[in-house]
């Protein structure tokens, strides 16, 4: 049997009549990307949303993050440094701490802390030792630039505003006749 066989044997479909040409396509929405919008009774999937307090779960709970400890020792250079910068700026050498009392604030604002569970944030903590770095290190020199600024000028306007002396004009050589006849100068 050949290729040009099976038409032979096979029965011939009946033909249908041509559908009526249709002006439209029928309607189907196309697919939209991501979440369905709401729908009129607020929900997305069509359903009724239920007020708040009428479900069966349990309320969801917030978890409270747990306080990081502060690093006491950390805390305390960076309270010598800042009174350290306070004296400087302010000349009053009495807002300086020493390492003990630093150290005694230092565990006592750590202390509170904890019992109070003040959480400071890695990122916060992280900025407020950078700026604490910042100010330790470059206040100082700031305040030094400006009060060599300050003296230098109070010392140039002080040799400006003070009299310049005027000097005072020599007397002109005095002749002397001398005995033998000759002229000698004498200062």
């Amino acid at each position: 049997m050949t290729i040009f066989d099976v038409d032979k044997e096979m029965p011939a479909k009946p033909v249908e009549a041509a559908s009526p040409v249709v002006d439209s396509p029928p309607e189907v929405s196309p697919k939209r990307r991501g979440r369905p919008p709401k729908s009129a009774n607020g929900s997305a999937d069509g359903l009724p949303e239920t007020p708040i307090g009428t479900t069966d779960s349990p309320p969801k709970v917030k978890r409270k993050r747990k306080a990081k400890p502060i690093d006491a020792g950390l805390l305390a250079k960076q309270i010598v440094g800042l009174h350290k910068v306070a004296a400087t700026m302010t000349g009053l050498r009495e807002l300086e701490v020493s390492e003990f009392e630093a150290v005694m604030l230092a565990e006592s604002l750590a202390a509170v802390s904890r019992e109070y569970d003040v959480a400071i944030d890695g990122k916060l903590a992280a900025t407020l030792q950078l700026a604490a770095s910042l100010g330790v290190i470059y206040v100082p020199r700031i305040v030094m630039i400006k009060k060599r600024a300050i003296q230098a000028k109070e010392s140039q306007a002080a040799s400006e505003s003070a009299p310049t002396p005027t000097p005072t004009p020599t007397p002109p050589p005095i002749v002397v006749p001398s005995e033998s006849g000759n002229v000698a100068a004498s200062h």
